[in-house]
């Protein structure tokens, strides 16, 4: 897959339409609570000519293929405060780095004034935000193989200093990355998905852009935690942290004290053999409570978790989509004011959209 051209219709909203060079397929939702079967999606993906640059899948296995679908602006602060891109779409062909792409005249480019920014081992997902507070967008990193978080402080016009290394422990093999402020200081903290060690990570920021040792939550033995996801999941103003548990098909939810330490989790089966790649959450039904989407890659099955209204959640729904779907993200994507879904299916080379009605 090349790199592609942004859609025709960037103009006052400044949103930005990631068009992909395969057919996609369209799902509509039939009620409150449900959703229908695809459509095909009307029109061609626009393909940018430029041949040399290709998006690609991380070193890892060879099923890791991940994309960050979001609307936002570049160079304005993203919709919820940063840019979350567990994806290869920032991927290149060599095992230590990722290549930047710019918003250029509508088009999404690669920056091709260098072949990519050094990080260590198998760069897995990574985040976009300011984390010192200096104005600049910052790149956070996951290293897979490197067992830990990179840290590339933003210079200011777009190029980034050596990253800054921070230890995610021994085989801990970090999969997923999330920044929020979880211990209600005005400053950022990181959060991971420790893979290979069944846990989530927690490093707090001492206020300059370098952070505390991590702290270690427990996911649960032969978890594998995937994704993660944090944000206030039963309205008390804290943040809390919602994780996918590839190994043991179940979300993990661990609510926050309030101070950024957590209670041990709370899971919610997300089937047999379901394997749980992605989650996020958001107000999905519009009652003002956050809800759980994830991508159950073993079962083809996104599954939605409805918020109960104190924290805990009612058993998932489930809705077909193609072969393994690998990855998802949420946004309105035809200006009607209702969250529509957007999901990877890795085997059927396919984006399936479901549309909110």
């Amino acid at each position: 897959m090349r790199s592609t051209q942004l859609g025709s219709s960037v103009h006052s909203k400044k949103e930005i339409w990631v068009v992909l060079a395969f057919r996609s397929s369209c799902m509509r939702r039939s009620s409150s609570s449900g959703f229908s079967f695809p459509r095909s999606l009307v029109g061609s993906p626009s393909v940018a000519t430029n041949t040399n640059n290709f998006l690609s899948r991380p070193r890892r296995a060879s099923s890791d293929w991940k994309i960050f679908f979001k609307t936002g602006t570049i160079g304005v602060k993203p919709l919820g405060g940063s840019l979350n891109a567990c994806s290869t779409v920032l991927g290149s062909f060599t095992p230590s780095n990722f290549s930047l792409f710019r918003k250029v005249s509508c088009r999404l480019t690669v920056d091709t004034r260098g072949n990519g920014i050094m990080t260590s081992m198998s760069p897995a997902c990574l985040s976009v935000v300011d984390i010192n507070n200096d104005g600049k967008s910052d790149i956070i990193v996951v290293n897979y193989d490197a067992n830990n978080v990179g840290i590339l402080i933003n210079v200011g016009n777009g190029t980034f200093r050596s990253q800054t290394s921070y230890s995610t422990g021994t085989n801990s093999n970090p999969q997923g990355v999330f920044v929020a402020d979880v211990n209600q200081d005005n400053k950022p903290d990181i959060i991971v998905g420790n893979h290979g060690t069944d846990s989530v990570g927690v490093f707090l920021n001492y206020g300059n852009g370098t952070f505390r040792p991590q702290k270690t939550y427990s996911t649960g033995s032969g978890s594998k935690p995937y994704s993660v996801f944090v944000t206030d999941v039963n309205n008390d103003n804290n943040p809390d942290i919602v994780v996918a548990n590839s190994g043991t098909n179940n979300v993990g939810v661990l609510l926050n004290y309030g101070n950024g330490t957590f209670r041990s989790q709370l899971t919610y089966s997300t089937g047999s053999s379901s394997s749980p790649y992605s989650v996020f959450v958001t107000d999905i039904n519009k009652d003002n409570e956050p809800d759980i989407i994830v991508a159950n890659y073993g079962t083809n099955k996104v599954g939605i978790l409805i918020n109960a209204g104190n924290g805990t959640f009612l058993p998932q729904n489930t809705y077909s989509t193609g072969s393994h779907p690998f990855s998802l993200s949420i946004a309105d994507l035809n200006s009607d004011s209702k969250p529509d879904i957007i999901v990877t299916n890795l085997n059927d080379n396919n984006v399936g959209v479901f549309l909110a009605r």
